[in-house]
Order: C-alpha cells, then structure tokens, then sequence
C-alpha cells in the first residue's frame, strides 16, 4: 500500500472518531465536520447544508461564517432548484458524492446565473457534494468548495470512504434532536393538562424533575425530597423496581403502569412512561391531586367501578385522551364509557353526568354491571 494511501485512510479513522464523539447534536456534528473535512480533501470553503426541498431555502453551517452572508444566502436560494448538485441529489436519494462538473462541464457552468451572482461573489470555481440524507423534505450534504483546480477521483473516493459512516452518525443526530423536541413538547403539552414529569435513568435514578412534580410528590411522601441522582421515595421505587422487571417484550421495553398514592382524602396518580429523550431511561408524568371525596359522592352511582371511576376524573377537569391515559385504555374505550354513564344516570352530557353526581346522589343499592 503507498505511503500516500496509508496516510489517508489513517487521517479519515481520526476524522470519523472525532465525528463519532459529536454525534449527539447536529449542531456540533456540523462544526466539527466542516473543520476536520478539509484535513482529508482541499477545500477553502467547508459546509454542512440543510436544503428544504419543500420551500426551496439552505440552512448552512460554514467553516468560514463570514463568507456567506445574508445577501448570498439569499442569491442561493433564488436558484435554489436550479442547483445541479440540488437537482441529482433531490432525484436520486441513494446517489453518492457528486461535483457540480458531473453534471455540468466547467466551462458550461461558468456562464450560468448560479455562477456567476453566487460561487464567483464567494470565490469557489468548484464545488462537491456528499450526501448524508434524503428524502422527501431535506438533502443534508457535506460541500467541498475551493477555486482554482476541479475535484478529482481520488478525492470523491476518499470522501465515499467516510461518506456511509457519517451518513449513520447524522442520522443518529437528527433522530436525538427530534427526540428532544418532541419531549420539549411533551412537557408543554402535560403542564398545560396539569401533569409534570421526572425523568429517570435505567437504574430508576432521578436524572431530572420539574419542581412541581418535586413538590406534589413530597405532599405524599412524608416530605421526603426528590434529589439528582438518586431514587425516588421508597414506596414509588418499589412499585417501579416491580414493574420494570416484569417487561413482556424486550424489543417494546418495559410495561407502563400507573401508582396511585393517598394521602388524607386526597388522592395523587403517577404514570410510568418511556422516556421520549432519553432512549434507555423511563418517565412519570405526576398527575393532580383529587380529593377522594368526589369518589365518595359517586359511590351510590348505579354505575360499574370503571364507569365511576371515568367520572370521577371528568370531575377532576379531565379530557377523553387523558381519562384514557390514566386509566391505561383508549380513547374510544372511555368515550364508550361515558355513553353508558349518560344512559344510566339519563343525562345527554358528560358536564350533566358530573352535576347529577356531585350535587343529587343515588340512592340506589351500589353498581350495575
């Protein structure tokens, strides 16, 4: 093997560990790529690009922030989809690195538009592509840029060396980021309904907790303090250490339950979840506490366990999604609950069923089936 050849598959494993250490955001996938490309292949401008292909707009992460500005990035997309390396790359999604000069010849492609208002405003004469992801939405694409001499095939094979591995780093990326977000929303979504969450680590150790959750648990639990780090008060952790052991399906990870603690006439319901942002941790949503005197109003019901149950939480404020939630059913199961509840106490409304519970009482001889 030359020396040379050696030499750069060396320099390629580094830059791919160093890749590998920043795949946890794409922010930092980004920095470290546009800075380390350059060691495996001469480039004077290194991007990591973000093209919507739906709207036609670049996002980019540069080794130079200041070589494009504003008033280029604008340039770019006004021509965005007369990009040839946008227009291959968009049609074919498995298609691997590509210079501008594939689809175009140089000469050709120094009297386009695209040209002559962006690359020539920047200083780069060629450019090369390699695709990270594709699909309908986004082509994500690590872009080599310099002037002077065109990309040759050495260097296109260097960069489709690393090209599968960054791909799966990327990937791995964008999937975390998503994760995130979609926990961020998660957590908006349960404190508007009145939930509030603490996360856990495999080991059922406190990895984070909004201090409302912290607050309603010490209520419970004798005071007890919820600390980073460690586990939850003894009588929650018993009831995960149970419920984690106990997974049907590895591959579905464990099953979800949901522990209701009492204390005085108040009632408080906590939900084991997966963990949206952390793939191998768990998450409770802790619920509002619920005076067990409404339970109690709703004892004489001619109504089965279950149906009072239902009730009890619309009384509590609670909508069809998170009656099912709490109860571990669907939602079509409660709707066809409340159903029921409305024919047997003769009411046509959920608001009804609550009033005729709270404020008239049977006096029947307990629940139907």
């Amino acid at each position: 093997m030359p020396a040379s050849t050696h030499g750069a598959q060396g320099r390629a494993l580094g830059f791919l560990h160093r890749m590998a250490e920043q795949a946890a955001a794409v922010a930092r996938f980004a920095r470290e790529g546009v800075d380390g490309l350059p060691e495996l292949v001469d480039s004077e401008l290194t991007t990591l690009s973000i093209c919507d292909l739906v709207r036609g707009r670049r996002t980019v992460y540069s080794s130079d922030p200041g070589a494009i500005g504003r008033e280029e990035r604008a340039i770019f997309d006004r021509m965005f989809f007369d990009h040839p390396l946008v227009q291959y790359h968009a049609a074919h999604p498995r298609g691997a690195t590509r210079k501008i000069s594939d689809s175009l010849p140089s000469a050709r492609f120094h009297r386009t538009e695209l040209y002559n208002e962006y690359y020539r405003r920047i200083g780069i004469d060629h450019v090369m592509a390699m695709p990270l992801f594709v699909d309908q939405h986004l082509l994500v694409s690590f872009v080599v840029q310099r002037s002077g001499r065109d990309y040759d095939e050495r260097e296109r094979a260097l960069l489709d060396l690393v090209r599968p591995q960054l791909a799966l780093m990327f990937r791995h990326a964008l999937a975390l980021e998503r994760l995130s977000a979609a926990a961020a929303r998660l957590e908006e979504v349960c404190g508007e309904a009145g939930w509030y969450e603490i996360g856990l680590d495999p080991l059922r150790r406190v990895r984070r907790a909004s201090e409302r959750a912290v607050l309603r648990l010490a209520g419970f639990c004798g005071g007890a303090r919820v600390v980073p780090g460690r586990r939850l008060p003894a009588q929650i952790d018993r009831w995960l250490a149970t419920l984690l052991a106990d997974s049907p399906d590895p591959l579905l990870g464990p099953r979800t339950g949901t522990l209701r603690l009492v204390e005085g006439d108040t009632e408080l319901d906590i939900h084991l979840l997966p963990d949206a942002a952390e793939a191998d941790g768990h998450l409770l949503l802790v619920g509002r506490p619920v005076g067990r005197g409404v339970a109690a109003r709703f004892a004489d019901l001619p109504l089965t366990a279950r149906e009072r149950e239902v009730l009890q939480w619309a009384a509590a404020g609670k909508s069809n999604p998170e009656i099912a939630l709490i109860l571990g059913a669907s939602p079509r199961t409660v709707e066809k609950h409340f159903e029921h509840i409305l024919a047997k106490l003769g009411v046509e409304s959920r608001t009804a069923a609550v009033v005729r519970g709270l404020t008239v009482g049977w006096a029947s001889g307990g629940p139907t089936g």
